[in-house]
Protein backbone atom coordinates (compact mmCIF):
# COMPACT_ATOMS: atom_id res chain seq x y z
CA UNK A 1 0.00 0.00 0.00
CA UNK A 2 2.75 2.52 0.83
CA UNK A 3 4.91 1.05 -2.26
CA UNK A 4 7.64 -0.97 -0.26
CA UNK A 5 9.93 -3.44 -1.80
CA UNK A 6 9.47 -7.01 -1.30
CA UNK A 7 11.09 -9.24 1.62
CA UNK A 8 14.36 -10.15 1.09
CA UNK A 9 15.28 -13.54 2.11
CA UNK A 10 13.30 -15.85 4.03
CA UNK A 11 11.64 -15.20 6.85
CA UNK A 12 11.89 -17.04 10.46
CA UNK A 13 8.91 -17.79 12.89
CA UNK A 14 9.51 -16.32 16.40
CA UNK A 15 8.20 -18.73 19.53
CA UNK A 16 5.22 -16.72 21.07
CA UNK A 17 4.38 -16.07 23.97
CA UNK A 18 6.81 -13.02 23.92
CA UNK A 19 7.63 -10.49 26.84
CA UNK A 20 8.26 -7.04 25.47
CA UNK A 21 7.57 -5.12 22.60
CA UNK A 22 10.77 -2.66 21.92
CA UNK A 23 9.99 0.98 20.89
CA UNK A 24 12.00 2.54 18.08
CA UNK A 25 12.20 5.43 16.49
CA UNK A 26 13.80 6.50 13.32
CA UNK A 27 16.33 9.48 12.86
CA UNK A 28 14.80 10.50 9.88
CA UNK A 29 12.80 12.45 8.98
CA UNK A 30 13.36 14.08 11.76
CA UNK A 31 9.46 15.78 12.32
CA UNK A 32 6.78 13.48 11.97
CA UNK A 33 4.53 12.39 9.16
CA UNK A 34 1.74 14.13 9.08
CA UNK A 35 -0.20 12.63 6.05
CA UNK A 36 -0.02 8.85 4.27
CA UNK A 37 2.26 10.58 1.22
CA UNK A 38 4.50 11.81 3.61
CA UNK A 39 4.72 8.54 5.80
CA UNK A 40 4.40 6.01 2.96
CA UNK A 41 7.71 8.04 1.77
CA UNK A 42 9.23 7.99 5.07
CA UNK A 43 8.87 4.04 5.04
CA UNK A 44 10.30 3.60 1.59
CA UNK A 45 13.42 5.10 2.52
CA UNK A 46 13.62 3.36 5.77
CA UNK A 47 13.56 0.40 3.75
CA UNK A 48 16.05 1.04 1.37
CA UNK A 49 18.13 1.91 4.05
CA UNK A 50 17.71 -1.31 6.26
CA UNK A 51 18.22 -3.80 3.17
CA UNK A 52 20.95 -1.78 1.73
CA UNK A 53 22.72 -0.68 4.47
CA UNK A 54 22.28 -3.35 6.93
CA UNK A 55 21.18 -6.33 4.74
CA UNK A 56 18.49 -6.65 6.44
CA UNK A 57 15.91 -8.28 5.06
CA UNK A 58 13.30 -5.48 5.09
CA UNK A 59 12.74 -2.95 8.14
CA UNK A 60 14.01 -3.73 11.06
CA UNK A 61 10.83 -3.35 13.15
CA UNK A 62 7.73 -5.77 12.98
CA UNK A 63 5.11 -2.61 12.74
CA UNK A 64 5.72 0.64 11.82
CA UNK A 65 3.59 3.68 13.33
CA UNK A 66 2.89 7.31 11.42
CA UNK A 67 2.07 10.47 13.46
CA UNK A 68 -1.68 10.64 11.79
CA UNK A 69 -2.62 7.30 13.91
CA UNK A 70 -1.27 4.74 10.61
CA UNK A 71 -0.17 1.67 12.12
CA UNK A 72 2.17 -0.28 9.41
CA UNK A 73 2.62 -4.24 9.90
CA UNK A 74 6.02 -5.09 8.38
CA UNK A 75 7.14 -9.10 8.96
CA UNK A 76 3.61 -8.50 11.87
CA UNK A 77 3.20 -11.23 15.02
CA UNK A 78 4.91 -14.68 14.37
CA UNK A 79 7.83 -13.41 12.04
CA UNK A 80 11.26 -12.65 13.65
CA UNK A 81 12.87 -8.83 12.92
CA UNK A 82 16.10 -7.04 12.66
CA UNK A 83 15.09 -5.09 15.22
CA UNK A 84 17.24 -4.69 18.48
CA UNK A 85 20.87 -7.22 18.65
CA UNK A 86 20.31 -10.14 20.76
CA UNK A 87 16.59 -9.48 21.42
CA UNK A 88 14.96 -9.91 18.18
CA UNK A 89 13.57 -13.36 19.15
CA UNK A 90 12.50 -11.98 22.63
CA UNK A 91 10.01 -9.09 21.54
CA UNK A 92 8.21 -7.38 18.62
CA UNK A 93 9.07 -3.70 17.77
CA UNK A 94 7.39 -0.94 16.89
CA UNK A 95 9.39 1.83 14.73
CA UNK A 96 7.56 5.28 15.03
CA UNK A 97 8.59 7.19 12.14
CA UNK A 98 10.26 10.12 13.20
CA UNK A 99 13.05 11.15 15.68
CA UNK A 100 11.96 12.24 19.22
CA UNK A 101 15.32 11.94 20.84
CA UNK A 102 14.84 15.44 21.83
CA UNK A 103 11.56 15.90 22.33
CA UNK A 104 8.34 14.49 23.74
CA UNK A 105 6.66 11.44 22.07
CA UNK A 106 3.21 13.09 20.73
CA UNK A 107 0.67 11.16 23.20
CA UNK A 108 -1.79 10.56 19.92
CA UNK A 109 1.58 8.27 18.71
CA UNK A 110 2.06 6.57 21.78
CA UNK A 111 -1.75 6.01 22.53
CA UNK A 112 -1.87 3.96 19.50
CA UNK A 113 1.25 1.48 20.69
CA UNK A 114 -0.31 1.10 24.05
CA UNK A 115 -3.96 0.92 23.44
CA UNK A 116 -4.15 -0.27 19.86
CA UNK A 117 -1.09 -3.00 19.30
CA UNK A 118 -0.17 -4.18 22.59
CA UNK A 119 -4.28 -4.97 23.16
CA UNK A 120 -3.65 -6.60 19.59
CA UNK A 121 -0.94 -8.78 20.57
CA UNK A 122 -1.86 -10.08 24.34
CA UNK A 123 -5.57 -10.77 22.40
CA UNK A 124 -4.35 -12.58 19.72
CA UNK A 125 -2.22 -14.55 21.91
CA UNK A 126 1.26 -13.33 20.73
CA UNK A 127 1.96 -11.58 23.88
CA UNK A 128 1.74 -12.28 27.65
CA UNK A 129 -0.60 -10.09 29.45
CA UNK A 130 2.11 -8.12 31.48
CA UNK A 131 4.87 -7.35 28.39
CA UNK A 132 6.99 -4.22 28.94
CA UNK A 133 7.33 -1.69 26.30
CA UNK A 134 11.56 -1.02 26.24
CA UNK A 135 12.71 2.14 24.17
CA UNK A 136 15.56 2.48 22.23
CA UNK A 137 16.71 3.89 18.85
CA UNK A 138 16.50 2.61 15.92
Amino acid sequence: MCGAGPYWGTLQLLWLLLGSMFLHHTPEPVRPCWSFRTCAHAMRDIQSFHQDTHSWGDIGCSFMVGSVGYLCENQGWPWVSAHTEDCSTKGFSAGIIWDFSSTLLDPDTLALVQDELQPCAVHSGCAQPDFTLPHTKL
